[in-house]
């Protein structure tokens, strides 16, 4: 099981906008689905935490792309994915990825997920004994970032976030196990998402 987000597959202005390390946005595609493919088996299921395409990319474009990735792919949608306020959208999504969804709670291996393309201030069990982790992307948290976003996750995200964003985790999906190991590190010393900067 991974996780990833923010992929923007087809969108040029990405690679200047996050200092992505690719000089044309076909080189920037190939070099994700590369990634991906080379840590993700065919068999595995992946959560997409949106922005999938840049403004959608169409439907025959996120088709295409789809047939090129490994695992089955669960949309969690973002906001340059398809508005699925559109019923035409949503059905064609649904026709494309393995489920679509806006927000979607989990549990793997007994603990709790939720999922959101947006950081959360507060959702269900976020304390207790076993909180519930809450996994986001959106933000692009990435070495050298700076403006609200990245205050608002510094100063109010918790040890049980993480940005599975592509711009934190080397441009591929981050695994389960991964994750668990970086979000128990957060916990035993009390840092949120932030300290990964730089470190990836």
């Amino acid at each position: 099981m991974f996780f990833t987000s923010d992929t923007h597959f087809g969108h040029q202005n990405i690679i200047r906008f996050c200092n992505r390390p690719w000089a044309t946005i076909a080189e920037h595609d190939q070099a994700l689905i590369d990634n991906w493919n080379a840590i993700v088996p065919e068999d595995a299921v992946v959560f997409h935490l949106g922005d999938f395409c840049y403004k959608g990319g169409g439907f025959p474009t996120i088709q295409h792309l789809i047939g090129l990735l490994h695992g089955q792919i669960i949309l969690i949608r973002g906001n340059h994915d398809p508005d699925t306020r559109k019923l035409q959208n949503l059905r064609k999504l649904q026709q494309l990825f393995d489920g679509v969804f806006d927000q979607l709670q989990i549990e793997v291996e007994g603990q709790r997920i939720i999922m959101n393309h947006y950081p959360l201030l507060t959702w269900p069990h976020a304390y207790g004994e076993h909180p519930t982790w809450q996994l986001f992307g959106h933000v692009h948290l990435r070495k050298g970032i700076t403006g609200s976003d990245a205050f608002i996750v510094e100063q109010c995200c918790r040890p049980t976030q993480y940005e599975v964003g592509v711009d934190l985790n080397g441009y591929r999906p981050i695994s389960f196990h991964r994750l668990k190991e970086r979000i128990a590190f957060q916990v035993q010393h009390q840092y949120n998402v932030i300290y990964w900067l730089g470190k990836t």
